[in-house]
């Protein structure tokens, strides 16, 4: 659940008009936790002396809480609290005339995942720039589950049928269907090497499903575990196999329905097939000697097989 304080300054200005500082009139209960100070002893405290972490920061953040007290425009900032470590998204607005509002959102998660990011994309800039394979980034548990995706590569857009924001808002489980006794295999895998290898159906926006090759890794980036997915398209790979096996079937079955012994030996004369036919001719055991040479086969004949 994402925190949000809301405090009202009044603000101060110079005898040009000009914003030089504001006062806090108001603060809820949450602000207090953030700033570790009660209530009564932030009203009336300058934002300068709570708020702005250098002078630079101060400047801009005053020129935002300015614009929004004096005009009305509303604006964001960013501030950090090094006593507890957490980052903060300030929005300001005007309620009334020279008085604004800022809500203070806890983004402290975030940060650490864009930093994350950052770090991940530059030790895996090919994956996520390649131009054939669907690369994701995705939260893992820590039994290696894949979670939520983090970042898409643009192959990842183009094939899915998914805008960037769509994937940004499913799981990787979403776009993925193989048996769940799979899950359990990736998961021996990580934890021996922190990758795993396996082969899964991915199902796009429109309905359509083609094969991948996939190929997780885990990465530790602090306290936190990412997946990176690279999925590459075996469709082709996956038609050759079919082809391949429908062709060995049809062969099998028109070999094994020819009426005479046909054998087919390799270049070093060893037996790798042969027909029903010929294994049930009397005396011959030829089955059973697949892989054997010819020369020291029982049926072998140096010039003509006799009757």
């Amino acid at each position: 659940i994402i925190e949000t304080e809301n405090i009202v300054p009044e603000g101060i200005i110079d005898n040009k008009g000009n914003p030089v500082e504001y006062r806090i009139l108001e603060v809820n209960i949450a602000f207090e936790h953030i700033f570790g100070k009660c209530r009564k002893d932030l009203i009336n405290s300058k934002g300068s002396d709570l708020i702005a972490s250098s002078r630079k920061d101060w400047k801009e953040q005053l020129k935002l809480c300015g614009e929004a007290a004096l005009s009305g425009n509303e604006g964001d900032f960013e501030i950090y609290r090094n006593s507890t470590g957490r980052f903060y998204n300030v929005h300001v607005y005007s309620p009334s005339e020279y008085l604004f509002a800022a809500i203070f959102e806890d983004i402290t998660e975030r940060k650490n995942v864009e930093g994350a990011l950052k770090e991940i994309e530059g030790k895996y800039f090919a994956l996520f720039n390649s131009k054939t394979d669907i690369t994701f980034l995705t939260e893992m548990s820590d039994l290696g589950v894949p979670g939520r995706i983090i970042e898409a590569n643009d192959e990842a857009v183009k094939v899915t049928g998914y805008s960037r924001e769509e994937l940004l808002n499913l799981l990787q489980y979403d776009l993925s269907r193989y048996p769940s006794s799979r899950s359990e295999d990736v998961a021996r895998q990580l934890l021996v090497g922190n990758t795993a290898r396996f082969e899964q159906v991915v199902q796009c926006k429109n309905g359509s499903e083609f094969p991948v090759d996939v190929m997780l890794y885990k990465i530790q980036s602090g306290e936190k575990t990412f997946g990176i997915i690279s999925a590459h398209d075996i469709t082709d790979k996956k038609k050759a196999e079919k082809t391949a096996e429908d062709s060995k079937r049809l062969m099998d079955a028109l070999m094994n329905n020819v009426p005479i012994g046909i054998t087919i030996v390799d270049s070093d004369m060893n037996i790798i097939w042969c027909s029903q036919a010929g294994d049930d001719l009397p005396g011959f055991d030829i089955l059973s000697n697949i892989k054997k040479s010819v020369q020291t086969n029982p049926m072998y004949y140096s010039n003509t097989i006799e009757p």
